[in-house]
């Protein structure tokens, strides 16, 4: 099969990305083009991509099964990126939550990307590109991801690991990434944990763990409990910490979801101390 696929963001402000001195504002650019890219399945030969679109290993530290990753997963800064952290004065500091957090995943990109037919159950990832919307980013991006999944019984069980390179200006820097899942279908109980680390330091792991279960006649509530530590963010030495409670309700005849999360970040420097932030979010996501 051919197929052409398109995704966008529409512009609107985001927390991750406003902060308290910027004056949200809907802004429809270039760089919010999500997918802009043609499919080529050949079925025993495997599926190529080209265009702008998911790069080898993206997703690759995100593998969830807890029904609750649409209020929080190993992105943890999702919620409050463009949040600042203050000092222990109660000044505002220049270090953002994104800044102080990463799950070290893969991205988007302008690329050609290959994935093998599934080898029982394993499928192998390759993908180059370059970055195509954003100016003045010249680099030259090379990743690999390796994906499982297996249904054991009553459980399910799913795990990647992916390998990034980016060249550029006579350099070269590199990360490794991954996660797995598992959910064991009649309980609900599930958990899941990705690590990741960069040539230059910087890593972490994250653990989380969460029900799923019919208590509404409505549909299926899910609830997850995670934490995050990460070290040399922004700072060697640095230590980044994160714990949230979250928390979805599926509405079935409506094809809505609703969701909550409450979340606590801890940030510390060996030059500088900081306070605590709490972030918290809700909201609803509807399908049609």
């Amino acid at each position: 099969s051919f197929v052409f696929n398109a995704e966008t963001a529409l512009g609107l402000p985001s927390t991750f990305g406003t902060s308290i001195y910027d004056s949200p504002e809907i802004d429809l650019k270039r760089t919010s083009i999500r997918k802009f890219e043609a499919i080529w399945d050949t079925g025993s030969f495997g599926t190529f991509y080209l265009g702008q679109g998911s790069m080898a290993s993206d997703g690759i530290a995100e593998i969830d099964f807890s029904g609750a990753a649409l209020a929080s997963y190993s992105s943890v800064a999702d919620i409050g990126g463009g949040n600042l952290f203050a000092l222990s004065d109660g000044t505002l500091s220049t270090i953002s939550v994104g800044s102080a957090y990463s799950n070290l995943d893969g991205a988007r990109r302008g690329r050609l990307r290959y994935d093998t037919p599934k080898w029982g159950d394993f499928t192998l990832s390759l993908a180059a590109g370059r970055e195509i919307l954003a100016k003045g980013n010249d680099n030259d991006y090379y990743d690999a991801a390796l994906r499982y999944s297996r249904t054991f019984g009553d459980n399910d069980f799913a795990a990647g690991i992916g390998y990034n390179s980016v060249r550029g200006d006579g350099a070269r820097s590199h990360f490794t990434s991954g996660s797995f899942a598992i959910r064991n279908n009649p309980t609900g109980l599930n958990g899941s944990f990705a690590a990741g680390r960069k040539n230059t330091g910087e890593s972490y792991w994250y653990l989380q763990g969460g029900i799923i279960r019919d208590w509404f006649s409505a549909g299926s509530t899910a609830i997850s409990l995670d934490y995050y530590d990460g070290d040399n963010f922004v700072a060697d030495g640095a230590a980044s910490k994160t714990y949230a409670l979250s928390a979805v309700q599926r509405i079935e005849n409506a094809n809505l979801e609703l969701y909550i999360t409450l979340r606590r970040y801890q940030y510390d420097q060996n030059s500088a101390d900081f306070r605590d932030g709490d972030a918290g979010g809700f909201g609803f996501r509807a399908s049609f």
